[in-house]
């Protein structure tokens, strides 16, 4: 009902015009074009608008998304647009008034205007509405998939590092089992620890430095009995960082890497010193040898690309990773300090 009645209105103030010469025909003209382009534009609005409130299931492709980001963005534009079109009318409108024109039709005419007015505004209200909640909507899931993609590699991480950690161990026990039972016994207890910390800490996208620190000691033992006096392990863990929040499989392949590219064929084996500390509103994780580390150019292959792209998954720029140049290797990193729900205080 309310277009028909708008249409008739501005017919009529357009044939009004015509009927007229001079600075009021002039004026009431003007009103009536930007008035009627005004109203186009309010239409195209709402139009917009309500493809704007379509589900979101809706919009599954990413073509489809592309043109739904769009049309948020123009739907203010073009809401604002009408909302000046309409201000002028209206400013004619009144400017047409002063110029002689009868009171009713002019009242008549402005109360139109401004209603539609009231209108835009409201549109560029929603829209703006809208396209924050939209903007909104697309951080979540943003951060979701960053949680969901450190989450795949963290699985893909486990099940590239269960088959080589087991055929050594493995191997240990089979060359102890015969002529050292006790010690093929010890090394069997700590592979069975080995791998139920593993299974339990799948489960989770977090855990505490504590878990972290009896996960990797449990995984040292199993190496110790394959290496001998060759592998030294110092450990300097802060009491204030044990119940500290720590994305599993955080320090295990940094002690993993040193062991790796430290020991080499060198007789006298490495040293593996880890730190882990608190400093002010950072956890810092520090994993050092002194054996003939690594190039640069080397730490995408040496596990540090896939660490640093599960932190910027879980931290984003909150994170960081950096690895010292030889000799030795040294590899920190520094996280947001975090309690960890449940853990405990000291060790």
């Amino acid at each position: 009902m309310a277009v028909p009645v708008w249409l008739l209105l501005m017919m009529f103030q357009a044939w009004d015009s015509a009927q007229r010469s001079g600075p009021a025909a002039i004026a009431e003209f003007f009103s009536a074009l930007c008035g009627s382009a005004g109203g186009v534009l309010l239409s195209l609005s709402g139009v917009i608008n309500a493809g704007a409130e379509r589900p979101a299931a809706a919009r599954r492709t990413s073509e489809e998304a592309d043109a739904f980001r769009r049309t948020l963005i123009a739907l203010p534009a073009v809401g604002f647009a009408a909302g000046v079109l309409l201000a002028a009318a209206v400013t004619l409108m009144a400017v047409r008034a002063l110029l002689g024109t009868p009171v009713p039709f002019v009242l008549v005419i402005t109360t139109l205007f401004a209603a539609m007015l009231w209108m835009s505004a409201a549109t560029v209200m929603r829209g703006a509405r809208t396209l924050y909640a939209h903007a909104e909507a697309e951080a979540l899931d943003a951060s979701a998939a960053r949680l969901a993609a450190g989450d795949a590699r963290l699985s893909a991480l486990q099940a590239r590092m269960n088959p080589h950690f087991l055929f050594n161990a493995l191997n240990t026990v089979a060359a102890l089992v015969r002529t050292e039972p006790t010690r093929a016994e010890r090394v069997t207890e700590n592979l069975s620890d080995v791998l139920r910390m593993t299974l339990e800490r799948t489960d989770g996208a977090m855990g505490s430095v504590d878990d972290e620190v009896s996960y990797v000691r449990a995984w040292l033992a199993v190496e110790q009995e394959r290496w001998g006096q060759r592998l030294r392990v110092q450990w300097r863990i802060d009491p204030g960082a044990v119940a500290a929040a720590l994305p599993p499989l955080v320090v295990q392949p940094l002690v993993e890497n040193s062991l790796r590219h430290g020991m080499g064929s060198r007789i006298d084996g490495v040293t593996i010193s880890i730190a882990i500390t608190r400093e002010d509103a950072d956890l810092v994780v520090v994993v050092a040898d002194d054996g003939a580390g690594f190039p640069a150019a080397h730490e995408e292959r040496t596990g540090l690309g896939n660490l640093r792209q599960r932190l910027e998954a879980i931290y984003g720029g909150r994170a960081s990773l950096r690895a010292g140049a030889p000799p030795g290797a040294m590899v920190t990193v520094r996280l947001p300090f975090e309690e960890f729900p449940g853990a405990r205080a000291d060790r």
